[in-house]
């Protein structure tokens, strides 16, 4: 979860991304979701529909610009 200030007026990006140089092997995609209050936002890494959806444990990259 990330906090801060008001996220409202916020643009928020997440991408796939690694802990080093290689490529990330299993897809999935990241989402941005509601936090649990107006100034907080949430990210879930999901496994693509095609392979279940469920939620996963993968690296990924975020950035919150106002």
């Amino acid at each position: 979860m990330i906090t801060g200030g008001s996220l409202t007026g916020c643009a928020e990006v997440a991408t796939r991304g690694s802990v080093d140089t290689s490529v990330p092997y299993t897809p999935a995609t990241v989402e941005i979701v509601p936090g649990s209050s107006a100034n907080t936002i949430g990210i879930q890494v999901r496994d693509l529909l095609y392979f279940g959806g469920n939620l996963d444990s993968q690296s990924f990259h975020v950035a919150a610009v106002c």
